[in-house]
């Protein structure tokens, strides 16, 4: 049985190529232009994933993420909010109404698949993730892009191009900015960048059981030089796998 994914947005082109990004990895594709339609939708075909649009006319986003939520039919529903707008308030928007990770427009397929792939049991990642444990230190970052708290220590789960995978018991909220500092085994350099929480794994409520509780970060605005150092731990990594088996 293939993976069901709901796509909710009442632009036209953003639901084409939403469908476009995910027809070619095989899933089934049930699109609503409307959050009423949505509810509808997603309370008849019981979809594995919603990605639902927070902007929208008549109703919301939002208020239809907290109406999935109540209901029991669908409460287990990830639900994954896809936002336009820069603004702190549409971030904030999204975790009152209990989403379960956030994407801004415009969307690229490596985001979206990678994203969509934490919350399903199909592996879908565009960009792989090696499993490597180091320190980590986050700093909690204002709409300024400036620090604005304490460093906060932890470990990575695992690291990739795109993001990583941080263990943390209190996991920060979706949709934080915060920059990252860690270094990779055999680099003296550490690697320092931006990125955003985009799902979080929480102790007593976890939405993926197999990796610790804590937080999935995408880096935001990587440097070229930084990209290549994570392409180069990536690429040993997988050879190093390969002259294993």
């Amino acid at each position: 049985m293939r993976t069901k994914v709901l796509l909710v947005d009442d632009v036209k082109f953003f639901l084409e190529l939403e469908r476009s990004f995910l027809d070619r990895e095989g899933f089934e594709v049930l699109t609503a232009d409307s959050g009423p339609a949505a509810l509808v939708a997603a309370r008849r075909e019981r979809p594995d994933l919603v990605l639902l649009d927070l902007n929208m006319p008549v109703m919301g986003g939002d208020e239809v993420c907290r109406a999935l939520k109540r209901d029991p039919q669908t409460g287990r529903i990830p639900v994954i909010m896809v936002t336009s707008g820069q603004k702190e308030e549409d971030l904030e928007r999204c975790r009152a109404a209990g989403c379960d990770g956030f994407l801004r427009k415009p969307l690229n397929q490596v985001e979206l698949l990678e994203t969509i792939g934490r919350f399903l049991k199909t592996q879908v990642r565009v960009a792989p993730r090696i499993p490597v444990r180091v320190p980590v230190t986050l700093v909690v970052l204002d709409k300024d892009r400036t620090p604005a708290g304490a460093p906060i220590e932890a470990a990575t789960v695992d690291v990739g191009v795109g993001g990583l995978y941080v263990e943390r018991l209190d996991p920060l909220p979706i949709g934080t900015p915060v920059s990252v500092t860690f270094t990779l085994p055999e680099f003296t350099a550490p690697v320092r960048a931006q990125a955003v929480v985009v799902w979080v794994n929480r102790p007593f409520d976890k939405l993926k059981g197999t990796v610790p509780a804590g937080m999935g970060l995408r880096f935001v605005d990587l440097p070229q030089s930084v990209r290549a150092v994570l392409e180069l731990f990536v690429s040993r990594s997988l050879a190093a796998r390969r002259g294993k088996s």
